[in-house]
């Protein structure tokens, strides 16, 4: 994928994010219906929400903060690390 859009879904207790990325996935759809849309998650996505995506990827390397808190830090470095071919 060179072109479209990607999404970032991490595990959280507070919000469901992967229904607000399906939201955001389907106003992408309707309004530019051409382009791409990938998700890159550390969940497992229901087989009901992945028809939303063009594309679904893991999160890419260990999850640094297991033990810090909820948030997954350094998701960046990871993503631009681990990606020697586009993930998409």
């Amino acid at each position: 994928m060179s072109r479209g859009f990607v999404l970032f879904v991490q595990q959280n207790n507070d919000s469901d994010y992967l229904k607000q990325a399906v939201a955001c996935s389907l106003s992408i759809k309707k309004f530019m219906p051409d382009e791409k849309v990938c998700l890159i998650t550390d969940i497992t996505v229901p087989a009901d929400y992945q028809k939303h995506f063009d594309y679904i990827k893991d999160i890419p390397g260990d999850d640094l903060a297991q033990n810090i808190g909820k948030l997954r830090i350094d998701v960046k470095f990871m993503i631009s690390h681990h990606s020697t071919k586009p993930l998409c």
